[in-house]
Protein backbone atom coordinates (compact mmCIF):
# COMPACT_ATOMS: atom_id res chain seq x y z
CA UNK A 1 0.00 0.00 0.00
CA UNK A 2 1.43 3.34 -1.07
CA UNK A 3 2.27 5.87 1.65
CA UNK A 4 0.24 9.10 1.44
CA UNK A 5 2.30 12.06 0.22
CA UNK A 6 2.55 15.08 2.47
CA UNK A 7 1.22 18.35 1.21
CA UNK A 8 4.29 20.53 1.71
CA UNK A 9 2.41 23.69 0.85
CA UNK A 10 -0.03 23.28 3.74
CA UNK A 11 2.40 22.04 6.37
CA UNK A 12 3.10 24.49 9.21
CA UNK A 13 6.62 25.87 9.16
CA UNK A 14 8.40 26.38 12.45
CA UNK A 15 11.66 28.30 12.60
CA UNK A 16 13.78 27.53 15.68
CA UNK A 17 14.61 30.67 17.64
CA UNK A 18 17.85 30.52 19.64
CA UNK A 19 17.63 31.27 23.29
CA UNK A 20 19.05 34.49 24.63
CA UNK A 21 21.95 32.54 26.12
CA UNK A 22 22.98 30.94 22.83
CA UNK A 23 22.10 33.66 20.35
CA UNK A 24 25.20 35.12 18.64
CA UNK A 25 25.41 38.69 17.52
CA UNK A 26 27.11 39.40 14.23
CA UNK A 27 30.63 40.77 14.72
CA UNK A 28 31.38 44.26 13.61
CA UNK A 29 34.47 44.46 11.45
CA UNK A 30 35.86 47.46 13.31
CA UNK A 31 35.16 46.08 16.76
CA UNK A 32 38.32 45.98 18.86
CA UNK A 33 37.44 42.46 20.04
CA UNK A 34 36.63 41.09 16.59
CA UNK A 35 39.19 38.79 14.99
CA UNK A 36 41.17 40.48 12.28
CA UNK A 37 40.89 38.88 8.88
CA UNK A 38 44.15 37.14 8.03
CA UNK A 39 46.33 38.89 5.48
CA UNK A 40 48.97 37.00 3.57
CA UNK A 41 52.56 37.97 4.31
CA UNK A 42 55.45 38.09 1.89
CA UNK A 43 58.15 35.99 3.56
CA UNK A 44 61.70 35.23 2.54
CA UNK A 45 63.14 32.31 4.48
CA UNK A 46 66.92 32.39 4.67
CA UNK A 47 68.07 29.23 6.42
CA UNK A 48 71.74 28.44 5.83
CA UNK A 49 73.59 25.86 7.93
CA UNK A 50 75.93 24.18 5.47
CA UNK A 51 79.67 23.89 6.07
CA UNK A 52 80.20 26.42 3.28
CA UNK A 53 78.03 28.99 4.97
CA UNK A 54 76.61 32.00 3.14
CA UNK A 55 78.19 32.10 -0.32
CA UNK A 56 77.63 33.12 -3.94
CA UNK A 57 75.15 30.27 -4.45
CA UNK A 58 72.95 31.94 -1.83
CA UNK A 59 73.02 35.15 -3.86
CA UNK A 60 71.88 33.29 -6.96
CA UNK A 61 69.12 31.55 -5.02
CA UNK A 62 67.79 34.81 -3.53
CA UNK A 63 67.86 36.48 -6.95
CA UNK A 64 65.90 33.58 -8.45
CA UNK A 65 63.32 33.61 -5.66
CA UNK A 66 62.73 37.36 -5.99
CA UNK A 67 63.01 37.65 -9.78
CA UNK A 68 59.25 37.97 -10.32
CA UNK A 69 58.52 40.13 -7.28
CA UNK A 70 57.30 43.69 -7.83
CA UNK A 71 59.03 46.43 -5.85
CA UNK A 72 57.41 48.39 -3.05
CA UNK A 73 56.16 45.63 -0.77
CA UNK A 74 56.91 44.73 2.82
CA UNK A 75 58.77 41.50 3.48
CA UNK A 76 59.42 39.37 6.53
CA UNK A 77 63.03 38.17 6.31
CA UNK A 78 63.50 35.07 8.48
CA UNK A 79 67.23 34.61 9.15
CA UNK A 80 68.66 31.41 10.63
CA UNK A 81 72.39 30.96 10.07
CA UNK A 82 75.85 30.71 11.59
CA UNK A 83 77.16 33.11 8.94
CA UNK A 84 79.57 32.86 6.05
CA UNK A 85 81.07 35.15 3.43
CA UNK A 86 80.48 38.78 4.40
CA UNK A 87 80.52 40.01 0.80
CA UNK A 88 77.77 37.57 -0.18
CA UNK A 89 75.63 38.54 2.80
CA UNK A 90 75.93 42.25 1.97
CA UNK A 91 74.95 41.64 -1.67
CA UNK A 92 71.95 39.61 -0.54
CA UNK A 93 70.78 42.45 1.70
CA UNK A 94 71.17 44.96 -1.12
CA UNK A 95 69.09 42.77 -3.44
CA UNK A 96 66.33 42.56 -0.84
CA UNK A 97 66.48 46.30 -0.16
CA UNK A 98 65.99 47.05 -3.85
CA UNK A 99 62.86 44.89 -3.93
CA UNK A 100 61.08 45.87 -0.71
CA UNK A 101 60.26 49.21 0.85
CA UNK A 102 60.10 47.70 4.36
CA UNK A 103 62.14 44.80 5.70
CA UNK A 104 61.31 43.18 9.02
CA UNK A 105 64.11 40.82 10.00
CA UNK A 106 62.97 37.88 12.12
CA UNK A 107 65.48 36.02 14.31
CA UNK A 108 63.76 33.01 15.92
CA UNK A 109 66.98 31.32 17.12
CA UNK A 110 70.28 32.79 15.90
CA UNK A 111 71.83 34.92 13.18
CA UNK A 112 75.57 34.99 13.82
CA UNK A 113 78.39 36.80 12.03
CA UNK A 114 77.28 37.53 8.45
CA UNK A 115 73.72 36.69 9.53
CA UNK A 116 73.95 39.64 11.89
CA UNK A 117 75.21 41.75 8.98
CA UNK A 118 72.05 40.81 7.06
CA UNK A 119 69.79 41.85 9.93
CA UNK A 120 71.45 45.29 10.12
CA UNK A 121 70.06 46.08 6.67
CA UNK A 122 66.46 45.73 7.88
CA UNK A 123 64.14 48.45 9.14
CA UNK A 124 63.58 46.56 12.37
CA UNK A 125 64.57 43.26 13.98
CA UNK A 126 62.12 40.93 15.72
CA UNK A 127 63.89 38.51 18.10
CA UNK A 128 62.63 35.67 20.25
CA UNK A 129 63.53 35.90 23.94
CA UNK A 130 66.36 33.36 23.53
CA UNK A 131 67.44 34.42 20.03
CA UNK A 132 70.97 35.69 19.45
CA UNK A 133 72.92 37.97 17.17
CA UNK A 134 76.71 37.84 17.04
CA UNK A 135 79.76 40.15 17.02
CA UNK A 136 81.30 41.35 13.76
CA UNK A 137 84.97 40.68 14.42
CA UNK A 138 85.25 38.77 11.16
CA UNK A 139 86.89 35.34 11.34
CA UNK A 140 90.13 34.58 9.52
CA UNK A 141 92.42 31.60 9.12
CA UNK A 142 95.23 31.04 11.58
CA UNK A 143 98.53 31.49 9.67
CA UNK A 144 100.06 28.26 11.02
CA UNK A 145 97.46 25.58 11.77
CA UNK A 146 94.62 26.75 9.50
CA UNK A 147 92.07 26.98 12.30
CA UNK A 148 89.48 29.77 12.36
CA UNK A 149 90.27 32.67 14.66
CA UNK A 150 88.87 36.14 15.21
CA UNK A 151 90.51 39.05 13.43
CA UNK A 152 90.68 40.66 16.87
CA UNK A 153 92.99 37.87 17.99
CA UNK A 154 95.47 39.38 15.54
CA UNK A 155 94.84 43.10 15.94
CA UNK A 156 94.72 43.01 19.74
CA UNK A 157 98.05 41.21 19.98
CA UNK A 158 100.20 44.33 20.03
CA UNK A 159 97.82 46.10 22.40
CA UNK A 160 97.88 43.22 24.86
CA UNK A 161 101.67 42.84 24.65
CA UNK A 162 102.10 46.57 25.25
CA UNK A 163 99.79 46.33 28.26
CA UNK A 164 101.77 43.40 29.69
CA UNK A 165 105.07 45.20 29.10
CA UNK A 166 103.81 48.34 30.87
CA UNK A 167 102.46 46.37 33.83
CA UNK A 168 105.67 44.40 34.30
CA UNK A 169 107.76 47.55 33.92
CA UNK A 170 105.75 49.43 36.54
CA UNK A 171 106.06 46.57 39.02
CA UNK A 172 109.82 46.37 38.54
CA UNK A 173 110.14 50.16 38.80
CA UNK A 174 108.27 50.15 42.12
CA UNK A 175 110.60 47.52 43.55
CA UNK A 176 113.74 49.33 42.34
CA UNK A 177 112.49 52.54 43.90
CA UNK A 178 111.85 50.80 47.22
CA UNK A 179 108.10 51.47 47.27
CA UNK A 180 107.29 47.94 48.49
CA UNK A 181 109.78 46.84 51.15
CA UNK A 182 111.98 49.91 51.45
CA UNK A 183 115.20 47.99 50.80
CA UNK A 184 115.96 49.58 47.40
CA UNK A 185 116.33 53.33 46.93
CA UNK A 186 117.41 53.57 43.30
CA UNK A 187 117.00 56.92 41.52
CA UNK A 188 113.99 57.52 39.28
CA UNK A 189 115.86 57.70 35.97
CA UNK A 190 117.98 54.64 36.59
CA UNK A 191 115.06 52.63 37.98
CA UNK A 192 112.88 53.46 34.97
CA UNK A 193 115.62 52.56 32.48
CA UNK A 194 116.34 49.19 34.07
CA UNK A 195 112.66 48.32 34.62
CA UNK A 196 111.36 49.05 31.16
CA UNK A 197 114.40 47.72 29.33
CA UNK A 198 113.92 44.45 31.22
CA UNK A 199 110.20 44.35 30.48
CA UNK A 200 110.82 45.00 26.78
CA UNK A 201 113.39 42.19 26.56
CA UNK A 202 110.87 39.90 28.25
CA UNK A 203 108.22 40.36 25.53
CA UNK A 204 110.64 40.78 22.60
CA UNK A 205 110.56 37.06 21.59
CA UNK A 206 106.77 37.29 21.25
CA UNK A 207 106.95 40.47 19.17
CA UNK A 208 109.52 38.89 16.86
CA UNK A 209 107.03 36.15 15.96
CA UNK A 210 104.35 38.57 14.75
CA UNK A 211 104.04 38.57 10.97
CA UNK A 212 103.41 42.17 9.80
CA UNK A 213 101.40 40.85 6.84
CA UNK A 214 99.10 38.84 9.10
CA UNK A 215 98.76 41.79 11.46
CA UNK A 216 97.75 44.08 8.60
CA UNK A 217 95.29 41.49 7.35
CA UNK A 218 93.67 41.40 10.79
CA UNK A 219 93.25 45.18 10.77
CA UNK A 220 91.77 44.99 7.28
CA UNK A 221 89.25 42.31 8.25
CA UNK A 222 88.00 44.33 11.23
CA UNK A 223 87.53 47.39 9.02
CA UNK A 224 85.49 45.36 6.53
CA UNK A 225 82.98 44.38 9.20
CA UNK A 226 82.93 47.91 10.61
CA UNK A 227 82.33 49.72 7.32
CA UNK A 228 79.65 47.35 6.09
CA UNK A 229 77.81 47.55 9.41
CA UNK A 230 77.84 51.36 9.33
CA UNK A 231 76.64 51.42 5.73
CA UNK A 232 73.76 49.01 6.32
CA UNK A 233 72.58 50.61 9.57
CA UNK A 234 72.67 54.07 8.05
CA UNK A 235 70.71 52.90 5.00
CA UNK A 236 67.56 52.08 7.01
CA UNK A 237 67.42 51.37 10.73
CA UNK A 238 69.54 54.37 11.75
CA UNK A 239 68.96 56.55 8.73
CA UNK A 240 69.81 60.15 9.52
CA UNK A 241 71.93 59.25 12.56
CA UNK A 242 75.42 58.47 11.30
CA UNK A 243 77.03 58.87 14.73
CA UNK A 244 74.78 56.20 16.27
CA UNK A 245 75.36 53.88 13.31
CA UNK A 246 79.12 54.27 13.78
CA UNK A 247 78.99 53.77 17.55
CA UNK A 248 76.86 50.63 17.27
CA UNK A 249 79.08 49.20 14.55
CA UNK A 250 82.25 49.80 16.56
CA UNK A 251 80.71 48.01 19.52
CA UNK A 252 79.76 45.03 17.36
CA UNK A 253 83.33 44.79 16.08
CA UNK A 254 85.39 45.57 19.18
CA UNK A 255 83.47 45.09 22.41
CA UNK A 256 82.85 41.33 22.68
CA UNK A 257 85.20 38.61 24.03
CA UNK A 258 84.81 36.13 21.18
CA UNK A 259 83.29 35.73 17.73
CA UNK A 260 80.87 33.12 19.10
CA UNK A 261 79.47 35.39 21.81
CA UNK A 262 75.65 35.47 21.78
CA UNK A 263 73.99 38.89 21.92
CA UNK A 264 70.45 38.54 23.28
CA UNK A 265 67.68 40.94 22.38
CA UNK A 266 67.81 43.05 25.57
CA UNK A 267 71.48 43.78 25.00
CA UNK A 268 70.93 44.38 21.30
CA UNK A 269 68.16 46.85 22.12
CA UNK A 270 69.50 48.57 25.22
CA UNK A 271 73.28 48.57 24.70
CA UNK A 272 73.63 48.51 20.92
CA UNK A 273 70.55 50.71 20.36
CA UNK A 274 69.27 48.50 17.55
CA UNK A 275 65.56 48.67 16.75
CA UNK A 276 64.76 45.28 18.29
CA UNK A 277 61.19 44.18 18.99
CA UNK A 278 59.80 41.11 20.76
CA UNK A 279 59.01 38.40 18.23
CA UNK A 280 56.16 36.96 20.29
CA UNK A 281 54.31 40.27 19.88
CA UNK A 282 54.47 40.16 16.09
CA UNK A 283 51.05 38.92 14.97
CA UNK A 284 52.31 37.83 11.55
CA UNK A 285 54.65 35.33 13.19
CA UNK A 286 51.73 32.98 13.91
CA UNK A 287 51.33 32.29 10.18
CA UNK A 288 55.08 32.11 9.51
CA UNK A 289 56.30 30.01 12.44
CA UNK A 290 55.00 26.58 11.27
CA UNK A 291 57.02 26.82 8.05
CA UNK A 292 60.12 27.87 9.96
CA UNK A 293 59.73 24.97 12.39
CA UNK A 294 59.39 22.59 9.44
CA UNK A 295 62.58 23.68 7.67
CA UNK A 296 64.82 25.11 10.42
CA UNK A 297 66.94 21.95 10.62
CA UNK A 298 67.59 21.84 6.88
CA UNK A 299 71.11 22.57 5.72
CA UNK A 300 69.86 25.22 3.33
CA UNK A 301 66.35 26.52 2.71
CA UNK A 302 66.05 29.80 0.81
CA UNK A 303 62.47 30.31 -0.27
CA UNK A 304 60.07 33.16 -0.95
CA UNK A 305 56.49 32.40 0.08
CA UNK A 306 53.19 34.16 0.59
CA UNK A 307 51.75 32.96 3.90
Amino acid sequence: MARPRKNLTTMPVTVPVPSQATAQQPQVANSPTAPVASVKNDVLFFIEKTKRGIDKDCIDKVETELSSIQSGKEVLLVIHTFGGDVYSSVLIVRIIQQKFSTIKAIIPDYAFSSGTIMSLGADEIHMDCDAMLGPLDLPMEHPHDGSEISSLDITNTLTNIASICTSVGMQMYAKLRGNDDGDLKMGKEKAATIAFDSATKMVQPIIDKIDPFILQRGFRETRIGLYYAIDLLYSRMMKGNFQLAMKTSRSLVNDYPSHGYGIFRDEARDSLKLKVLDLEKLGDWVAVKPTFEKYKDDSRYIKYLSL
